[in-house]
């Protein structure tokens, strides 16, 4: 069998995502203050939470018909707690443009009620196209 060569994109893109997750010891958090106190969140939360909220919005999308099933995923969310890029994969012939804009609107309003002003600042990149399988 001839062996097929792992794309460097794929490569980066997964140790920047583990990066993102593993942090530091005594990585940056951000502070909400609340009534009682003030809670510290870690760097690594707001990027899963980040990606839990991404991942319910496209899941969404395809809920309410915007896209079609499997047309839209998160492959990766990197950065810190001050900026992320979330990279998606969106299905051929969607308006990618468009759907990217969006996202990263939703995505925002989201973070910001969970953050408040603490939300990173974010932007959605579009890092794949998925074609519909050949029949």
């Amino acid at each position: 069998a001839a062996s097929v060569p792992v794309p460097t994109e794929l490569v980066d893109r997964t140790l920047a995502t583990v990066r993102a997750l593993r942090g530091h010891p005594h990585a940056d958090h951000v502070e909400l203050t609340q009534p009682g106190g003030t809670l510290r969140v870690r760097g690594q939360a707001v990027v899963l939470l980040t990606r839990a909220l991404a991942r319910d919005l496209l899941a969404e999308y395809r809920a309410v018909g915007d896209l079609p099933p499997a047309a839209a995923r998160v492959l990766a969310v990197t950065g810190d707690h001050n900026a992320l890029t979330v990279r998606v994969s969106l299905g051929y012939g969607q308006p990618l443009h468009q759907v990217a804009e969006q996202l990263r609107r939703q995505l925002a309003s989201a973070l910001e009620q969970q953050l408040g002003t603490a939300a990173p600042e974010l932007s959605v990149q579009v890092a794949d196209v998925s074609y519909p399988p050949i029949r």
